[in-house]
């Protein structure tokens, strides 16, 4: 369900986030997000575990899970906002961020990042994930990721280049996340054990 909204304010924008639930912003449209439903969530889980353990060993920068990003006129006055399954902000980049932002951890971020991972679910559309994927590379994202449980595939969108790789293919982090694999299959296995 799309809704037509004028431009509104961080505090406007952070208020009704909290009151109604997560949404995105695409040129105006409040977009509502939908739940999540198990595979989704295990895939988004795996994707953080994996990228979080390694970008904190080799000090690579941040990893979010769901966090919101705004798209921002001037600080007060949100342009957009995206909710990516996960993001990763370069250490530099985010460093610089929280510096220059002293209230951060109280605000979404003001920060495009430099991967984001999308997961498909059973109810996303193929328009909604391009105009999604399209909107991530006019934002500036260098990296992106498509994670589809139901091809068992993954399409990469790195600046003009574009690949889909397979279960038997590596999932690596290029310039983006220098030395960073995965098997893809990986990301499709789950562990049942507790």
């Amino acid at each position: 369900m799309l809704e037509a909204t004028r431009l509104m304010t961080l505090d406007e924008y952070i208020e009704r986030y909290e009151r109604e639930g997560a949404f995105e912003v695409y040129d105006g449209e409040i977009i509502p997000l939908m739940p999540n439903v198990t595979v989704h969530s295990w895939i988004i889980g795996t994707l953080y575990l994996l990228l979080d353990s390694f970008c904190k060993v080799h000090k690579l920068g941040k990893v979010m899970l769901e966090s919101s990003f705004l798209l921002t006129q001037s600080r007060q006055w949100v342009k957009g906002s995206r909710v990516p399954d996960v993001a990763f902000y370069a250490a530099d980049r985010f460093k610089a961020y929280i510096e220059a932002n002293p209230d951060w951890l109280t605000t979404p971020m003001l920060l495009v990042p430099d991967l984001v991972v999308e997961v498909v679910s059973e109810n996303d559309r193929y328009s909604d994930l391009h105009r999604k994927i399209a909107a991530y590379r006019a934002d500036g994202v260098r990296l992106i990721w498509v994670v589809d449980y139901f091809t068992r595939s993954v399409n990469i969108y790195a600046g003009d280049h574009f690949s889909t790789l397979k279960e038997a293919d590596m999932l690596t982090g290029g310039d983006v996340l220098p030395g960073f694999s995965v098997a893809v299959s990986e990301l499709f296995t789950f562990d049942l054990e507790v």
